[in-house]
């Protein structure tokens, strides 16, 4: 490698993280401070993550979730993803149309 090459690569690796420390200050300004949810939303979120977390003396859950259902959730969501791909290209479809019919 070029005595010449080292500090570039240095200067480009400083560049890149600085531009990358610039982005996340930047978008951690502009969130909102307060959550989307309201406020009896967030507490019924709570109450219920609390009831799903709690463990017995054991140590073992006090909700517990059947494979089953874990497998009729997969299955779910596998068909849930199928209806967004199936959108997802019926909108895409919708816009050349549009595109067409604009020229």
């Amino acid at each position: 490698m070029d005595i010449v090459q080292i500090p570039t690569l240095a200067l480009l690796g400083f560049v890149v993280i600085s531009f990358g420390k610039i982005c996340e200050i930047l978008l951690l300004k502009f969130m909102p401070e307060k959550s989307a949810l309201s406020e009896d939303e967030r507490m019924k979120l709570s109450y219920i993550y609390g009831i799903h977390t709690e463990k017995d003396n054991d140590g073992v859950p006090l909700v517990y979730v059947p494979r089953s259902w874990a497998e009729t959730q997969k299955d779910m969501k596998d068909v849930m993803q199928r209806i967004v791909n199936d959108q997802t290209r019926i909108a895409d479809i919708l816009e050349r149309i549009e595109k067409k019919l604009e020229n």
